[in-house]
């Protein structure tokens, strides 16, 4: 079948317009993309230097919104965390759920990182009832420190909450031998021995 002259050029001129159109809508695509991206490493970085000032509520609003985009940068995941968990719950803080969430992220990308560890295990034991976790956490510190005081007094509370009276004697003796001064765990030791049926050396 012969097409006329003027319906080619009708067919040739709405092609170009879709190509026109397509390549418009590529390129605006990749500047918003790029937009983007350097708003959200924008806000990684402001997040970061807020946090270094000391100016812990504008970081988590930044360091929450760039955490939420990116899931790589451990600095950025760590200090999201801490900032969490020093503003107050009235001014949006302390979503315990989300600071679990960044620091076991932040455990992939530097396993054996004692302080991403510490603030975990502290969090675990804020919460309340998780004094399972908590307990995997602080043996876990262990294993990398076995005289990590935090995380023998971690395991020494949590296992005589839990009636095992041998393994709480165990980690309070290993930390008063470091650390005679605290009184508390002291105490303990004198508990847990009276509990095993053991006389105080």
């Amino acid at each position: 079948m012969m097409i006329r002259p003027k319906t080619k050029r009708r067919v040739l001129f709405l092609l170009c317009c879709f190509v026109v159109v397509v390549s418009g809508f590529g390129v605006w695509y990749l500047v918003r993309t790029r937009q983007i991206k350097r708003g959200i490493d924008q806000a990684g970085a402001n997040g970061i230097r807020e946090f270094n000032a000391g100016e812990y509520t504008k970081a988590l609003l930044d360091l929450s919104y760039y955490t939420s985009k990116r899931k790589d940068n451990p600095e950025a995941l760590l200090d999201y965390a801490k900032a969490e968990m020093r503003v107050p719950e009235a001014d949006h803080g302390q979503d315990f759920g989300k600071v679990v969430s960044a620091l076991r992220t932040y455990q992939s990308l530097r396993p054996g990182d004692l302080e991403g560890d510490h603030l975990l295990m502290r969090v675990y034991d804020q919460i309340g009832g998780y004094t399972g976790p908590a307990l995997s956490t602080a043996n876990d510190i262990l294993k990398i420190d076995p005289n990590d005081l935090p995380a023998l007094e971690t395991v020494a509370k949590i296992n005589v909450d839990e009636r095992r009276w041998a393994a709480s004697l165990d980690a309070a003796e290993r930390y008063t031998a470091i650390q005679p001064t605290n009184l508390s765990l002291q105490d303990h030791v004198l508990k847990m021995m009276r509990e095993l049926g053991r006389t105080p050396q």
